[in-house]
């Protein structure tokens, strides 16, 4: 019963960082039809009700605060960041969810060197946003850790794990 329900925590958690590796790779592609001051203001008319409601709201003053420093070089970064994230772990959770056993070695270095990047990036931009996906990341790294550790031992007991 509980690697019944392991095994579905990990197929829904698959799948929702799936359609999240979906969003950041359409938002990569559409920052580069986007410039600066568009995103700016785009982001100003999204917030603007919640900000007269709530002047001090953290989330939407952090945002707004991180677009006015934001110049064309961290648009790019994040552009391209948002783009490749997007796609190599759309790559990486497509291939998870086939249950082949070669995948989750595969997936986890992907993820972990993911995880080494962004907290090299923190080092140097202290944007809390990288914490919380790298804290994301890890909690799904122990999911696949231990979805890779049950289709090992289904396999060695003569399951159909795949490999």
């Amino acid at each position: 019963m509980i690697g019944k329900l392991r095994h579905i925590f990990f197929l829904v958690s698959m799948v929702l960082k799936g359609i999240v590796a979906l969003a950041e790779t359409l938002s990569g592609l559409t920052m580069f039809f986007v410039s600066t001051g568009a995103l700016r203001d785009m982001t100003h008319f999204l917030f603007r009700n919640r900000l007269l409601a709530d002047p001090h709201d953290f989330i939407a003053n952090a945002i707004m605060n991180s677009l006015q420093d934001m110049d064309v070089n961290a648009h790019t970064f994040i552009r391209i960041y948002l783009l490749l994230h997007g796609l190599v772990k759309l790559v990486i959770f497509s291939a998870l969810l086939t249950e082949k056993l070669w995948t989750f070695p595969v997936g986890l270095t992907g993820l972990g060197l993911f995880i080494a990047y962004q907290l090299n990036r923190y080092s140097y931009t202290h944007a809390t946003a990288l914490l919380v996906i790298s804290v994301l990341d890890m909690l799904i790294m122990v999911l696949v850790w231990r979805e890779w550790v049950a289709l090992r031992q289904k396999a060695a007991n003569g399951g159909s794990a795949q490999h």
